[in-house]
């Protein structure tokens, strides 16, 4: 839900993958939209090891999973994500992102 013709999307298999290609280009990224479960790495490991990098403390980021639970929630926020958006609610998804 979240193309545009403005925006460039890049789509990554993991949380790990996602981390490795942000230490590769640090300066790429504008945002990190991120599922919680993952293989690999997930999502609330993925925001914990950038939020410690000091690089990324003005790089947003946006939970998007079906996680729905406030616990699940206040993990996320608690470690880095800047909004935690439930996936079925497209129209939060866009205005998020937006």
């Amino acid at each position: 839900y979240v193309q545009r013709d403005e925006w460039e999307v890049e789509i990554v298999n993991d949380g790990q993958e996602a981390y490795e290609r942000l230490m590769n280009e640090p300066t790429r990224y504008n945002l990190i939209i991120s599922d919680i479960n993952m293989p690999r790495m997930d999502g609330f490991e993925l925001a914990k090891k950038v939020r410690e990098d000091k690089r990324f403390d003005t790089l947003p980021m946006v939970a998007l999973t079906t996680m729905s639970d406030e616990y699940f929630r206040e993990k996320g926020i608690r470690l880095g994500f800047d909004r935690y958006v439930i996936k079925i609610d497209k129209r939060e998804v866009r205005a998020t992102v937006a």
